[in-house]
């Protein structure tokens, strides 16, 4: 039999990245499940990269699960949709009781998640323009601006009071709109902010960022 390789991306999943705290570890643990032995891969699809998608069982375990249950990857809810209810529900059941007992990652109080990171190392104005793995949600949306907006637009966010946000909807508001998709289809966003137009919805997500920032101070703003 004619022996192949294939680049290979674990369904579910994902991990730190290369840079990021636990990024090492959650690659060596992957390591030491799979290295030298026989894979049986159930591929899902072939993502955008080219790579096979799909879950790794091995000796009745499945791998991809027993990353998120060690604490050294997130279930990627972004794609939970593609799992079957069972896996969605054991992976995101995984997920929280690493969390719940500060399992590998969850040692941090406040991990950074592997997209926001990836977000967060492109360019700002690249970011905007190209990306296409916009937030599904509010969280992920104020999470990513407290890392993407530079310190003196944080601030000046912070400092308003709530009633004055109007004022940034043609600044900040106007980059929500655009960056993270609520005028280009990014359906889930705009149902989470619970608003039918664009323009209410990056006043939600603003509104967010505004109680998140007067809650805690970043760093860039002490």
């Amino acid at each position: 039999m004619k022996k192949s390789s294939a680049r290979f991306a674990c369904a579910g999943i994902d991990a730190p990245e290369k840079g990021q705290d636990f990024g090492n570890a959650s690659r060596q643990h992957l390591a030491d499940g799979v290295l030298q032995r026989p894979l049986l891969v159930d591929v899902g699809k072939t993502d955008r990269y080219g790579r096979l998608v799909g879950k790794v069982p091995i000796g009745g375990n499945d791998v991809n699960l027993s990353q998120i249950s060690a604490g050294l990857a997130w279930h990627y809810k972004k794609y939970a949709k593609e799992q079957s209810p069972e896996d969605r529900r054991r992976y995101a059941d995984a997920e929280d009781e690493a969390r719940a007992t500060r399992r590998g990652l969850w040692r941090d109080t406040n991990p950074e998640p592997p997209w926001d990171f990836r977000a967060r190392s492109r360019p700002h104005r690249e970011w905007a323009v190209t990306t296409r793995e916009y937030p599904e949600n509010v969280d992920e949306a104020v999470r990513l601006l407290l890392r993407l907006l530079d310190a003196s637009t944080l601030h000046a966010i912070r400092e308003s009071t709530e009633d004055s946000l109007i004022g940034h909807h043609f600044g900040t508001a106007a980059y929500i709109r655009s960056a993270f998709g609520l005028w280009a289809g990014n359906q889930s966003l705009l149902d989470d902010t619970k608003q039918s137009n664009p323009d209410d919805a990056s006043l939600v997500i603003l509104a967010a960022l505004w109680r998140a920032l007067r809650a805690t101070t970043p760093p860039g703003l002490q």
